[in-house]
């Protein structure tokens, strides 16, 4: 539903609070710093929910840092997630490709990528995230102590990415509670009875926890 990847969105924009706390209390009295984020694409609905839930998310993180407050978060790089703050302390740009193609998503996480001032980045599916790993195969520029990348779904390129510690973490949805959920859903529809959208959740994992139980029946290669 929208608002699970809404709350999707949040949840990845949680994490990477966490992970660039120290970078952020230097830029509370020092140079502007930047957090990219590249987007498949502006609509469709799941896709545009979890960039805009970790875009608004993270923008009322930093904003209640000491240091920072109301309009020290300029979003840019896209009208739809643009919120007018014309200079900032933090940038948050959002870069989507031309085409759904991984040349241009390439490109667009390339671009990001080569901002001196760039401390984080977040691939808001599947695409996004393999398009920054593929761009960072010759830029080298993410990893522990350098800049943080957190992405969404899974696939062999991500998992790989994130056991190597090129990637922090990412969020998977829960494909487990969806078949169990569908199937749920179809057998009360068949009865008469009445049927709503269920929110099947959605987890974080990371190169600590990837292999538990709960978690890796939900990755997939």
């Amino acid at each position: 539903s929208s608002e699970a990847s809404y709350n999707a969105g949040e949840i990845a924009a949680q994490h990477m609070m966490d992970a660039i706390q120290p970078k952020l209390q230097a830029a509370a009295s020092g140079s502007a710093v930047r957090i990219g984020v590249v987007a498949q694409e502006s609509n469709s609905d799941s896709i545009n929910k979890r960039t805009g839930g970790f875009v608004d998310k993270i923008v009322s993180l930093i904003e209640a840092q000491p240091g920072f407050g109301k309009g020290s978060v300029a979003v840019i790089g896209h009208d739809k997630y643009a919120n007018g703050v014309t200079s900032g302390k933090v940038i948050i740009e959002v870069r989507i490709p031309s085409e759904v193609s991984d040349n241009a998503g390439k490109t667009e996480a390339s671009t990001l990528l080569n901002k001196e001032d760039l401390i984080a980045i977040y691939g808001s599916n599947e695409f996004a995230a393999k398009c920054i790993i593929n761009a960072d195969e010759t830029l080298k520029k993410l990893g522990p102590n350098k800049v943080i990348a957190i992405g969404f779904d899974s696939g062999a390129l991500q998992l790989n990415a994130i056991r190597s510690g090129v990637f922090y973490g990412s969020i998977t949805q829960d494909p487990v509670q969806i078949g169990y959920q569908a199937v749920k859903l179809a057998i009360a529809a068949q009865k008469g009875e009445t049927v709503k959208d269920v929110d099947t959740g959605c987890r974080w994992y990371d190169a600590k926890n990837m292999s538990d139980p709960e978690i890796a029946p939900c990755l997939y290669e």
